[in-house]
């Protein structure tokens, strides 16, 4: 598969995989779990605002389903949605 076909795969599979992510850092703190705040993480360290650090924070998402589409989906064993869980 070429790399702009990875990449397209890629952009909604990253953006959904943020989306679940965020919402069980929300409902961390309901269940007592720790709740890690990424949001304020990337604020702290780029200081770009709170639209540039949303921003940064959904290209990290879908940069991590991209690398995992191309370096780890065919290299994990299982079938395909025990590697996605994985």
């Amino acid at each position: 598969m070429s790399l702009a076909a990875t990449f397209k795969k890629a952009v909604p599979i990253g953006i959904a995989g943020t989306l679940v992510m965020t919402a069980f850092t929300y409902l961390a703190g309901l269940v007592h779990f720790p709740r890690f705040d990424y949001h304020a993480m990337i604020d702290g360290f780029l200081s770009l605002g709170s639209l540039g650090t949303w921003a940064v924070y959904f290209v990290v998402g879908i940069a991590l389903a991209y690398a995992y589409r191309t370096f780890f989906r065919d290299r994990l064993p299982a079938s395909s949605w025990q590697r996605g869980i994985i």
